[in-house]
C-alpha cells in the first residue's frame, strides 16, 4: 500500500526508483531526510553532462546573499579548479550585486606560473 501511494506521487520519469529497497530506506531515516527523498522523487530526473576529464555541466540554483534572489542555472562544475568562480557575464546578465574582495585572488597557469591576465 505504502509503494502504491509513493508510486502516485512520483514522477513518472522516476518510478523505476520505487521499490521496497526504497521502503526500507525510508523507515530508517528521520523526517526531514525522508521529506528530502520524497520531494526528490517528485521531480524530473536530472541529467548531469560530462564535458570532460575533470569538469560536468549540472542544474544548480544559486541564491544572493544580500537580497535572497533565486536563480536556477545549468553551470560547469570543474574538478580540476582550485576555487569556485562565477562568469562576470552571467552576473551582469543577471543584475547581482557584486561586493569587492579585501584582495585580488591570484590566477596561476597549469604549471605553476601567474597568468599573464592577472589576478581576479
Amino acid at each position: 500500500m505504502a509503494l502504491k501511494a509513493i508510486r502516485r506521487w512520483t514522477n513518472r520519469q522516476r518510478l523505476s526508483e520505487v521499490h521496497s529497497e526504497l521502503l526500507a530506506q525510508l523507515r530508517i531515516l528521520n523526517i526531514d531526510q525522508q521529506k528530502k527523498i520524497l520531494r526528490e522523487l517528485k521531480s524530473p530526473r536530472t541529467w548531469i553532462r560530462r564535458v570532460d576529464q575533470n569538469s560536468i555541466i549540472i542544474p544548480i540554483q544559486i541564491t544572493t546573499l544580500d537580497d535572497q534572489c533565486t536563480f536556477d542555472l545549468h553551470r560547469l562544475l570543474d574538478s580540476g579548479a582550485t576555487g569556485c568562480y562565477v562568469d562576470e557575464g552571467l552576473v551582469r546578465a543577471k543584475g547581482i550585486n557584486l561586493e569587492p574582495l579585501p584582495r585580488p585572488i591570484p590566477v596561476y597557469n597549469a604549471n605553476g606560473s601567474h597568468n599573464t591576465g592577472g589576478p581576479i
